[in-house]
């Protein structure tokens, strides 16, 4: 009869509460000889786990010899257990950049191998989310490794080389298994692992004018853009940075104010995978009319780059910045002349620049007097045309009319001041007294 024995402790080894025993009943035919007893049980959880077999060999009721020895190796069975711990190669971190070449670290922990017996660790990456082996260019991504353990703890590394740049936003877990003589002896497949994932993020942005809330702002000396970056698969609990950095779409260059870049950063501890932080840019654009700005962003874990979202034609990321230009002509002459007549019109283009179609602007005109620089002041009112519109095109004209009586004005020069608003916010102006 025998008795399994949890080499750690010294006692019986207990399966649903229960020790594990076996008899056997044999005649042996010579004095010398062997006889099989087997041990079947459930061993589910019993990783790293080490059983001595304990025996006694009895006639009727009475024990005539026991081999029990918790350290003899010849009665002993490991039950080999492993952990991992999967890194990106760059960032050795839970955290991988989403590029062409993503190798992943995997350090396969194991307990309770045979020394100087040869094994092979064998991996494979899996899609979190979809619980699948994850596919690079249409195959899953493996690794493999052959050792020969010192003793019956130690490491040994696996390395999983593939093209992640259509992988961002997902999260793979690395799965792995121990073979010896091509029979399976330790798993590790839990897709719930922190500990076997890495996470390859994602970011999408929506860049705003904190005032019109829209993809414009003003060509004024303080702007303010507001941009949302959504983020997903970050590893919760780590400490990120954001930097953002503002491009003109025009010519590929970072926007500069005062001789330096355009930037913003924040830091930020996601609590979950998927989230959004906001960055603000403030800067002086007076200078910015007609250009369009692209916001890039980063994010950092531990000074390494994790993601990046650099589009100059992805549109949530830009914001326009409108330009106007006018020529105002009498609608007779169809000159920079008008008649002190009772009914003088004057037809204003505007020549618009850095829209967005399909949106509804007003445009609004109020005429000056050059010599005063007020207001043109005719029978006690100002002289003022507005017309709404919604382009078709980012860059065009419309045009407004002011239809006054300017029989009084004989010997005055009048010059044309246009604003241009989205709601009821400015986005562009026009006034200039000296503009011919």
């Amino acid at each position: 009869s025998g008795i399994l024995m949890d080499k750690d402790t010294g006692e019986a080894l207990k399966v649903h509460g229960l020790p594990v025993v076996s008899e056997t009943t044999f005649i042996p035919e010579e004095s010398s000889g062997t006889v099989d007893m087997p041990f079947t049980f459930d061993g589910t959880g019993l990783d790293g786990t080490c059983i001595v077999v304990f025996e006694t060999l009895q006639i009727g009721s009475i024990t005539v010899a026991s081999h029990e020895d918790l350290d003899d190796g010849e009665q002993t069975i490991y039950i080999p257990e492993i952990g991992t711990e999967a890194v990106d190669a760059m960032t050795e971190e839970h955290v991988a950049l989403s590029v062409e070449t993503v190798t992943i670290r995997d350090t396969v922990a194991y307990k309770n191998l045979q020394p100087g017996e040869t094994y092979t660790v064998s991996g494979v990456l899996m899609d979190k989310e979809t619980g699948k082996e994850l596919l690079a260019d249409g195959e899953p991504v493996t690794a493999g490794a052959e050792f020969t353990p010192d003793s019956p703890s130690g490491t040994v590394e696996l390395f999983f080389t593939f093209d992640g740049l259509e992988l961002a936003g997902k999260a793979v877990v690395a799965y792995e298994t121990v073979c010896y003589e091509e029979q399976e002896v330790a798993v590790h497949a839990d897709i719930t692992d922190e500990g076997q994932t890495v996470y390859i993020p994602e970011i999408a942005t929506t860049a705003l004018d904190a005032g019109t809330k829209e993809h414009l702002s003003k060509a004024t000396e303080k702007v303010t853009i507001v941009d949302t970056v959504v983020y997903k698969n970050l590893a919760p609990g780590r400490e990120y940075t954001v930097v953002g950095t503002l491009m003109d779409k025009e010519t590929g260059k970072a926007i500069e104010a005062d001789g330096e870049a355009v930037t913003s950063r924040v830091a930020f501890t996601p609590a979950e995978p998927d989230g959004s932080v906001e960055i603000t840019f403030s800067f002086d654009g007076s200078a910015l009319a007609g250009q369009a700005v692209v916001a890039f962003e980063e994010i950092y874990l531990n000074g390494k780059k994790v993601a990046v979202h650099a589009d100059l034609e992805d549109e949530n990321q830009t914001v326009y910045i409108p330009k106007i230009g006018t020529t105002a002509l009498d609608a007779d002459t169809k000159s920079h002349e008008s008649a002190a007549d009772k009914n003088v019109t004057i037809v204003d283009t505007v020549v618009y620049k850095n829209l967005i179609p399909g949106k509804k602007y007003t445009v609004t005109g109020t005429l000056m007097d050059k010599k005063t620089g007020k207001e043109l002041m005719v029978s006690g009112k100002t002289v003022t045309a507005k017309k709404s519109f919604k382009p078709e095109k980012a860059d065009g004209s419309v045009e407004v009319r002011f239809s006054f009586d300017g029989s009084g004005l004989s010997g005055k020069s009048v010059v044309a001041f246009e604003s241009l608003a989205y709601g009821d916010v400015e986005i562009a102006a026009h006034q200039d007294l000296n503009d011919k």
